[in-house]
């Protein structure tokens, strides 16, 4: 049934609706199309060029072979696999029976994060993903030889290059080994060929985008410690948009409301669970699994600190709380510490029902639906803004269809005589692959057809029926960029980090011979990186402003630049 529903979810909610969320449309899909242009990583027409983009280069791989980007919606399907796998070999770990380690793992991916970042490019599920992947890895160092940390550094250096909150979460395990080693009482940790074995491929992965910021300015981190980072950030006070400094009562309350609402009350109890879950493991340390939960302490309250200096979880307005009183951006940030909050608290709750079943065994099945159904009917009716009706029809005829063709394929290859195995598996790929080409072609018609007036419609203006076939180069000011690409990215796109001054704005059309500029009108945002743009075009006589065009909330002109 899960299956059922993610595969529901993708195809109406992925594949069929048009791209909407404001992250993807302000930098995730722009750096795809970005990299696609110029045939490399190193495109500064971004805004945003110089964060780690290891998850957007993951999706690329959805994208470059494409006409358009009608499969973007399987960019995280990667991530949610390995978060679910992930979470089975630890619960195993923890010694956990086999159905209460997939019922464990269904829970950690029956959220609305996961049901909104399993259709579009977000990178907050895989970073979550790739820390449990890691984590399972780290355990894996503990019995297992250089393969073991060869694993671990790979999944930590994807880890460390998704985006910079990642970071602190990527240096919590391999601390973990560090400490190990110091003691030496564990052989695997002081082996100098594990370690080269681990340090290779992390910092091959991992370093990339940092050196490529290096080589361009100087500054790995760019535009951190740099003179442009209020550029990026005009907040006043990076440290006022976190947890910890807003700290109180009402933040708490808010904290939970968000949990309540998108992840549902299972997440809720399991957070509440989860400390006196780590508490009784230090203070007993009686079997084997107690004793990991024990030693995952560090890691997870490591973890809930990053949560708490985690900018911009709290509001990117000041005064205004807007992230924390939406919910999704604190549920979404945070994911890594609520997954592993809902590990730890589902063992405790695990290990108090074994009690209980080992005197009633028929009790077992009869609780484990009745934990795994609540968050199944929990996204059944908050799922209220991805069409309900279509969803559950779609995913009920995907729950018939999986036995049919499992039953299927036991009929035509399974069935003897075997001699002609060969011959039936390269049937079913060819009926697979031609199933794939069909659905793929109707894709990219829809997709052509019908991006540019789903964007006329978002943005309800006629901007985007200026653009023709012509190659048009287009300076945008406005933090979404990726309307303006396209559907083949036909159109060349620059996008400055902010408005500086008009002498900027032409020194950008003169390089790199813009035709168009379109600017964002007037914001009622407090910090707005594009306001007082089309004043200042509208002042100047290069920039014809062209009413034909100019409606919502966007100002179209042209430089004569093709002319």
């Amino acid at each position: 049934m899960a299956i059922s529903l993610l595969a529901g979810n993708i195809l109406l909610n992925g594949f069929l609706r048009w791209p909407s969320d404001w992250d993807n449309l302000m930098y995730h899909l722009p750096f795809i199309d970005h990299w696609i242009q110029a045939e490399s990583l190193y495109s500064t027409h971004s805004a945003r060029w110089s964060m780690p983009a290891t998850s957007e280069l993951l999706g690329a791989w959805f994208a470059v072979p494409f006409s358009g980007d009608y499969l973007i919606a399987l960019n995280n399907l990667p991530a949610v696999l390995i978060l679910f796998c992930s979470i089975v070999v630890l619960s195993k770990r923890l010694g956990l029976r086999c159905k209460w380690q997939y019922l464990a793992a269904f829970l950690s991916v029956a959220s609305l994060v996961t049901m909104r970042q399993t259709i579009d490019a977000s990178n907050d599920l895989p970073v979550a993903s790739f820390f449990f992947a890691s984590l399972a890895y780290y355990e894996l160092t503990r019995f297992r030889g250089q393969m073991a940390f060869l694993l671990f550094g790979i999944t930590t250096g994807v880890l460390v290059g998704i985006k910079y909150y990642a970071i602190p979460y990527a240096i919590i395990l391999p601390s973990l080994l560090v400490v190990r080693s110091l003691r030496g009482v564990d052989r695997n940790a002081v082996s100098a060929s594990n370690w080269i074995g681990f340090v290779v491929p992390f910092i091959s992965i991992g370093a990339f985008w940092f050196g490529r910021n290096f080589v361009m300015t100087g500054n790995p981190f760019y535009p951190i410690g740099s003179s442009d980072f209020t550029d990026r950030v005009p907040y006043p006070g990076i440290h006022r948009t976190t947890l910890l400094y807003h700290l109180n009562w009402q933040t708490m309350d808010l904290v939970l409301a968000a949990i309540a609402k998108h992840f549902g009350l299972a997440m809720l109890f399991a957070f509440g669970v989860a400390p006196s879950t780590v508490l009784f493991a230090l203070s007993s340390r009686r079997t084997r699994s107690w004793n990991i939960v024990a030693e995952w302490t560090l890691p997870y309250f490591s973890c809930g600190v990053v949560l708490l200096i985690t900018p911009m979880l709290v509001e990117d307005q000041p005064g205004t709380l807007n992230h924390l009183r939406w919910g999704y951006t604190t549920a979404r940030y945070g994911l890594t510490f609520w997954v592993f909050s809902l590990l730890l608290g589902f063992f405790g709750i695990a290990k108090g029902l074994s009690i209980v079943i080992a005197r009633y065994p028929v009790l077992e099945n009869g609780t484990l639906l009745l934990i795994g159904g609540a968050p199944t009917v929990y996204l059944i009716t908050s799922i209220s803004q991805f069409r309900i009706a279509q969803w559950l029809g779609v995913s009920i005829a995907i729950f018939l269809i999986i036995p049919v063709v499992q039953l299927s394929y036991m009929g035509i290859v399974c069935r003897p005589p075997y001699r002609y195995a060969l011959l039936k598996r390269a049937t079913v790929a060819v009926a697979l692959a031609v199933s794939a080409a069909i659905g793929i072609a109707y894709l990219e018609r829809r997709w052509h057809e019908g991006l540019a007036e789903h964007f006329y419609r978002y943005s309800r203006s006629a901007v985007f029926t200026r653009f023709d076939k012509n190659p048009h180069r287009v300076l945008v000011f406005d933090e979404r960029s990726y309307p303006f690409f396209g559907s083949r990215r036909q159109y060349f796109v620059t996008q400055p980090m902010l408005f500086y001054n008009i002498d900027h704005a032409m020194n950008i059309v003169t390089r790199d011979k813009i035709d168009i500029v379109v600017a964002q009108m007037e914001t009622k945002q407090e910090i707005a990186r594009y306001r007082n743009a089309y004043e200042e075009l509208d002042a100047h006589p290069s920039f014809r402003r062209n009413e034909d065009f100019s409606s919502g909330n966007y100002v179209l002109y042209d430089t004569g630049v093709r002319e």
